[in-house]
C-alpha cells in the first residue's frame, strides 16, 4: 500500500511539470506606450528593495537582472528618450507592501495526496503587491517630481491552467511591477510639458557638475 501511494504520488508531480505553464519571453516585455512628449535622457539609479520583509511576509524577488531589464526598458521606451545628452537623474526603487505564497493550498493537497489537484484543484497561490518609487532630479540634483504606485500580481500553482512554484511567483511579481510602472507613466504622463521645460531649463548634466 505504501509503494503504491509513492508510485502515485511521484506520477502526480511528474503530470504536474508536464502539465503546468511556463513563463513566456514576451511577458518580459513592458508596454509600448510612450508619454508625449518624452522626457530628454536622464541618468537611471535602480535600488531593487524586493527581499525586504513586510506585514510578516518575506518577498520573493524576480531574479534581479529581470526586473532591472524591465526597469530600464521602462524608462529608455516610454518615458526618457534613451540617447542623447542626459539632463537630470531618475531614481527608481521597488518594494514589497504584501507577500503571500497561499500555502493552505499546499496543505490541502499534500493531505489528499493530490487527488483534488487532478481535478484541477490549486496546489498554490502567489500573491504581491509592490510599490514601485519614481524621483526624477534636474541637473542641479533639485527634486522636481516625485511619483508612487503599487502594483498587484497574483497566480496560481496548478496543473493544466497554472504554472509551477516558480515560474508562478515570476508571473505574479511581473504582474506587480508592470502594474505600478503604467501607473507611474500615467501620473508622469499629466507632468510631462512642465518636467521637460524643468530639466532643460537647468541644462544638462555635464555643465552642473
Amino acid at each position: 500500500m505504501r509503494k503504491f501511494i509513492f508510485l502515485f504520488i511521484v506520477a502526480g508531480i511528474a503530470v504536474f511539470f508536464q502539465s503546468c505553464r511556463s513563463i513566456k519571453v514576451s511577458e518580459y516585455a513592458v508596454d509600448n506606450a510612450p508619454i508625449s512628449p518624452k522626457l530628454p535622457a536622464l541618468e537611471k539609479s535602480f535600488n531593487n528593495n524586493n527581499n525586504t520583509h513586510v506585514n510578516g511576509y518575506s518577498g520573493i524577488a524576480l531574479n534581479s537582472s529581470h526586473s532591472m531589464q524591465i526597469l530600464n526598458d521602462e524608462f529608455d521606451d516610454n518615458i526618457c528618450n534613451p540617447y542623447g545628452a542626459k539632463y537630470g537623474y531618475v531614481l527608481v526603487s521597488t518594494s514589497y507592501i504584501k507577500s503571500r505564497a497561499g500555502l493552505g493550498f499546499a496543505l490541502i493537497s499534500g493531505y489528499t495526496l493530490l487527488l483534488p489537484n487532478l481535478l484541477g484543484f490549486p496546489m498554490g497561490r502567489y500573491y504581491y503587491e509592490m510599490q514601485v518609487t519614481v524621483e526624477i532630479l534636474n541637473s542641479k540634483r533639485e527634486l522636481i517630481g516625485k511619483y508612487r504606485a503599487i502594483g498587484k500580481g497574483k497566480a496560481m500553482v496548478a496543473y493544466y491552467y497554472g504554472y509551477g512554484s516558480v515560474s508562478a511567483s515570476t508571473k505574479a511579481n511581473l504582474d506587480a511591477l508592470k502594474g505600478a510602472l503604467r501607473d507611474i507613466r500615467t501620473q508622469i504622463q499629466q507632468d510631462a510639458s512642465r518636467l521637460n521645460n524643468d530639466l532643460q531649463t537647468a541644462g544638462p548634466n555635464n555643465i552642473n557638475r
